[in-house]
């Protein structure tokens, strides 16, 4: 009987010698809460570096290729000699182009994979709007040259267009 309350005293013993005192307690909860808060410190500089770089820009150099067939010309009519009584002007020809009037030879599109509406402005030799809601694609004609575009009001890039077809994509 001694014996085995001896055992059972030397076994408490142990066990008491085994569990975490205090301090060792109150150490390890201070350390997991710095290591939450840093954890935590990090999650939102991730996500302001995700919102920050939410409008990637991926120009899509889609050259496409049109091959038309010039049609010919033939009158059936013979030519009459201009009245000169007739006060009539000659019919002007197309403007051709210039600073003010630029040939439109690209197309610019804005595909707008975001959750919600953007507005993007292209400003160059043309300027362009696009109002584009979540999920869909817009397409403008355009003139080549340098383009600088704002994504809401936020200047996001200048670049020379020169491709036929150039695509921006929001939130890609």
């Amino acid at each position: 009987m001694k014996r085995s309350l001896l055992l059972v005293v030397l076994a408490s013993l142990l066990l008491a010698a085994c569990t975490p005192s205090e301090s060792a307690i109150q150490t390890a909860i201070a350390q997991t809460q710095t290591a939450e808060a840093e954890l935590n410190r990090k999650i939102q500089a991730a996500i302001a570096q995700t919102q920050k770089a939410a409008y990637t820009l991926v120009p899509t150099y889609t050259p496409t290729f049109e091959y038309k067939s010039i049609p010919s010309i033939r009158s059936t009519k013979t030519a009459v000699p201009p009245d000169p009584k007739s006060n009539t002007q000659p019919t002007a020809f197309p403007i051709p182009p210039t600073v003010s009037h630029p040939v439109l030879d690209i197309t610019i599109k804005v595909v707008n994979q975001c959750a919600e509406q953007h507005t993007v402005i292209f400003n160059g030799p043309v300027r362009l709007k696009y109002i584009v809601a979540p999920g869909e694609t817009k397409e403008w004609q355009g003139a080549k040259g340098t383009y600088t575009w704002t994504v809401d009001g936020i200047v996001d890039g200048t670049q020379e267009l020169f491709v036929s077809v150039w695509t921006l994509t929001l939130c890609y």
